[in-house]
């Protein structure tokens, strides 16, 4: 429920995860460029396909829940960019980074003027990254392979108008990556038969997986290894934004959109979790590549999930009006979106692979094709939607000792497209349903400020969003609930400021109804994987306290504490292997969120260098939907430094992990079922993700 700043802990491609009670998402934090977000919905193409923080780019940090709401219509925190524009003087500035691992970033931006008596600027700017992992894979070389090139052009009118036509290319290609690992019930995990958890790759040797495409029944192989591998996402964002001085303190701005994208998805989902012995009664396996027997104690199953370039397009226009007097900032808004997405679809496919580092691809006695369950589960929805939002707010400082701000926004939605209710039984889709929905939402913000003395006052928050759903709810076989989604989120608490500390400490619940998910269900005694479609509410309760201390000269202190409670309401569904069974998780933790959460991050610069410490404590999490799966508590460790050489150039030196912790990160594969004794669990194999391991780290940054 607090806000946190710093190094990314689990990859190197993306911004914090902002916690505030609610499951993170598999797109994250919502991220925008020029008051837009980056990508209108983060699946396929995620946004971190298209973003990253770069020296072509103002960060502004993170915008408020409520802003959020009101301006854009998603309820949580955002990260704030705008595209760097040319100005009077010629500047070049970039980033130099690499990691022990193999990592590398180069990052610059040219920036400057056509002529001293133009009006014209100009920004260029490139982003080149690669990603080996720490556990490097024989066939992929890269599970980060991405590159983004910027151009604007800016045109202005005065020092309060410009206009700004802007212009990029992203291309990118990521793989996920697991380990397996003995799992103890107290929530710690151990290394299995010297498989190096973070650092042994646990994607299939050959990277090469065969498909069926589930509209036409075509056949193809997927190969994550080569260039000219379907996994590249790639897309062509133009941008027209600036403001304009209407006079009298009013202020236009206006911010618009086009997007086109073919967007990849891959998801290697590993059901089974590992505990299939090589031998299961009859069952026996040989390697796919050489026919020799597999002697393996254990084979993993894996259900490889993979939506090949996708077709979508996005067109969206922000246009505002603020004005500014002595006790008020008014502004009135509009924001117009359009999504279309063309017959998007996720071809599915099922597979045996060896528990080794480097695993091989197996084939089951009796069998004559390794893959089998071509497209059980698989995914399919066609259509667009439409959004227009009306906004407006007031900041006003109605006297020396109270301040509040309060908006409003009413939003127009429109879903119209087709879906399948066919089985997922069959290689083939043939049957096809419309679908056609038009909704209004209401949206609130409400925040005040009641200043007691110079430095001690109170807070209050009152913040109120309304949705329905989107494209994805069609993706499985049937109908989606789509009953309104209510989001109230209540804060309040405390503030104080003097020279040396910065304090603000509140209390806040949230509740939200009908969310909507589909389950991949695996049954142990069977390995057998079914989808289950649900609905259900979260509510979350907590408290959290920001600190900045400053004692004494270049010393300062951030300190973040954050008690939480977030549980699942209304999660029950039927067994898909046994109707006669009734799953709940009614009361329990949200998975992946931490009750307790602390930061500390102490800093001190001297003459020309500046070293950082960042530490995070994270409670008991529970990593699944049974909450008899957990991670132990743990510190996550950080070190950061740099010296200025001179004003052209400044080095770094960071450490992540600092006291090479390994675990388990955040997942447990296969955990959906409950057990009826947990402890049947205890030191068995399993599979999930897991933290970075010890990484040593280089940067250069220049300036000329």
């Amino acid at each position: 429920m607090g806000t946190t700043k710093g190094l990314y802990a689990s990859s190197n491609s993306g911004p914090r995860e902002v916690n505030i009670g609610l499951p993170s998402s598999v797109g994250g934090i919502t991220v925008l460029e020029n008051d837009l977000p980056v990508v209108y919905y983060f699946w396929p193409e995620l946004p971190t396909r298209t973003w990253r923080p770069s020296q072509s780019l103002n960060m502004r940090g993170l915008i408020s829940v409520g802003e959020s709401t009101l301006s854009i219509g998603d309820f949580g925190y955002a990260v704030n960019s705008y595209t760097k524009v040319g100005g009077n003087k010629t500047q070049v500035v970039g980033t130099l980074k690499a990691n022990h691992h193999g990592y590398y970033l180069g990052d610059v931006n040219l920036s400057g003027k056509f002529g001293s008596n133009s009006n014209w600027y100009y920004a260029l700017g490139a982003l080149v990254t690669g990603d080996p992992g720490e556990a490097k894979h024989k066939g992929s070389k890269l599970i980060d392979d991405t590159q983004i090139l910027r151009a604007v052009l800016t045109y202005k009118f005065d020092e309060k108008s410009d206009i700004n036509f802007g212009y990029k290319f992203a291309r990118s290609k990521m793989i996920s990556h697991y380990a397996p690992f003995i799992y103890h019930t107290d929530g710690s995990v151990t290394e299995y038969n010297g498989f190096g958890i973070g650092t042994d790759s646990y994607m299939l040797r050959d990277g090469k997986i065969n498909f069926f495409n589930i509209l036409t029944g075509d056949p193809y192989t997927l190969d994550f290894t080569g260039g000219g591998s379907k996994l590249w996402s790639d897309s062509h964002t133009f941008d027209l934004f600036g403001k304009n001085d209407l006079g009298n303190n009013w202020l236009f701005k206006h911010s618009t959109r086009f997007h086109m994208a073919r967007a990849s998805a891959f998801l290697p989902l590993l059901v089974g979790a590992g505990p299939t012995k090589g031998k299961l009664g009859t069952d026996s396996y040989t390697y796919v590549d050489d026919g020799t027997p597999y002697t393996g104690e254990y084979v993993q199953q894996m259900l490889a999930a993979f939506s090949p370039q996708i077709k979508t397009t996005t067109f969206m226009s922000r246009l505002w009006v603020e004005k500014q007097t002595e006790t008020h900032k008014w502004r009135i808004g509009f924001l117009g979106q359009y999504y279309d997405v063309d017959k998007f679809r996720q071809d599915r496919t099922f597979l045996y692979h060896s528990v080794e580092p480097q695993p091989r691809l197996l084939l089951k006695t009796g069998e004559t094709d390794p893959y089998f369950n071509y497209n059980r589960g698989g995914e399919y929805h066609d259509g667009y939607e439409t959004k227009l939002t009306l906004y407006s707010s007031d900041t006003w400082n109605v006297t020396p000792w109270f301040d509040l701000s309060y908006g409003a926004g009413l939003q127009y939605q429109k879903l119209k497209g087709t879906y399948s209710l066919q089985p997922r039984t069959t290689i083939v889709l043939t049957s096809f349903n419309n679908f056609d929905h038009n909704w209004y939402h209401f949206n609130t913000d409400v925040k005040a400020v009641l200043k007691l003395t110079s430095q001690f006052g109170l807070l209050g928050n009152f913040t109120y969003q309304e949705k329905h759903g989107q494209l994805e709810n069609y993706s499985g076989a049937y109908t989606p609930d789509f009953s309104k989604t209510k989001t109230p989120f209540i804060a309040g608490g405390i503030y104080y400021n003097n020279d040396w500390v910065s304090l603000v400490s509140q209390f806040s619940t949230l509740t939200r109804n009908n969310y909507q998910a589909r389950l991949n269900v695996t049954d142990r005694a069977t390995g057998v994987t079914k989808v289950a479609s649900v609905h259900y509410d979260i509510k979350t309760i907590g408290w959290t306290t920001d600190m900045v201390l400053k004692p004494f000269k270049n010393f300062q202190l951030h300190y973040l504490l954050t008690l939480q409670k977030p549980e699942y309401e209304n999660y029950t569904y039927e067994n898909p292997h046994n109707a006669a069974q009734i799953i709940s998780y009614n009361g329990n933790i949200v998975t992946g969120i931490s009750k307790v959460l602390m930061e500390i991050d102490p800093s001190y610069t001297i003459n020309k260098f500046r070293f950082g410490l960042n530490l995070r404590y994270f409670s008991k999490q529970y990593v699944s939907l049974t909450n008899q799966f957990v991670i132990a508590p743990r510190w996550e460790s950080f070190f950061s430094s740099s010296y200025e050489i001179n004003k052209n150039f400044n080095v770094g030196f960071n450490v992540v992990n600092i006291f090479n912790q390994t675990g388990a990160s955040t997942s447990i594969a296969a955990s959906e079922i409950p057990f009826d004794n947990i402890n049947e669990a205890d030191n068995t194999l399993r599979t999930g993700s897991y933290i970075r391991p010890l990484t040593f780290e280089l940067q250069l940054n220049f300036k000329f």
